[in-house]
């Protein structure tokens, strides 16, 4: 965290990634960081309210860290992002996606229709549940945690317990 040009350390114990994915295309429509473990539904309405936000690129100042050529999200090619339009939005059965500000949003001002799949049946979710499996084998710990559990081989050396490496926020997205 940065206060008055001052860089100050503070460890976060998770985060939650919300991805909105188009099914037909296998595009990435839209993406929010939540900085909590336990998202709430400002998370929600945000991540799919920027459906219809241009997207633009970070400034990448990370050595090491670039756009691919061509990297974008929808909204940035489009002239008008309104005319992204979701015909289905499927969701778990998250107590933050049954609230009722997410229906509304979603029937009144998206158009769509909602579906939170059976509890406990993840098949008719399986874009979303496919993406978990991709993050979850491809970001699974930084090696400076305490890994799956207590006996990781992983787990957090003495070193890094008492001074924990560096990851910036603006690396992080």
């Amino acid at each position: 965290m940065e206060i008055n040009g001052i860089f100050h350390s503070l460890r976060i114990s998770r985060l939650s990634l919300y991805l909105v994915k188009d099914v037909a295309t296998d595009c990435n429509l839209a993406y929010h960081l939540c900085y909590t473990k336990d998202p709430c539904q400002a998370d929600v309405l945000k991540v799919l309210g920027n459906i219809h936000t241009i997207w633009s690129p970070l400034n990448l100042v990370t050595p090491g860290l670039s756009y691919s050529q061509g990297a974008c999200l929808p909204s940035a090619i489009l002239e008008s992002p309104e005319c992204i339009t979701l015909n289905m939005v499927r969701m778990d059965n998250a107590l933050c996606h049954l609230a009722h500000s997410i229906r509304d949003y979603v029937c009144n001002s998206l158009n769509s229709t909602l579906n939170f799949g059976l509890p406990g049946q993840p098949k008719g979710r399986g874009y979303i549940e496919h993406g978990i499996h991709l993050i979850g084998h491809h970001f699974h710990r930084f090696a400076s945690t305490t890994g799956s559990h207590p006996n990781s081989p992983i787990k957090e050396t003495k070193i890094n317990a008492k001074k924990a490496p560096v990851l910036t926020l603006n690396a992080l997205e």
